[in-house]
């Protein structure tokens, strides 16, 4: 049986397609990296910017830029 989401509901997605029509359908939209973000400040995580790291050295493409946003948002 179908459960019911009247809460919020957080749908993970990497790619553009996905993203687009979310926001085509005014849903918020956040990346990996505002993702790590909610884990530290939850306590999940105790760093983000490791974490990204490893990411790129596995071809996970994450800019400059957004790694410096997220190292001063984090406080890294």
């Amino acid at each position: 049986m179908p459960r019911d989401h009247r809460g919020e509901v957080l749908l993970l997605l990497d790619d553009r397609a996905g993203r687009t029509a979310a926001q085509k359908l005014a849903q918020p939209l956040t990346g990996l990296a505002g993702l790590l973000l909610l884990a530290k400040r939850e306590g999940l995580v105790t760093a983000v910017v490791p974490l990204l790291e490893t990411l790129r050295g596995l071809d996970y493409w994450v800019s400059d830029d957004v790694v410096a946003v997220v190292k001063n948002l984090a406080g890294e």
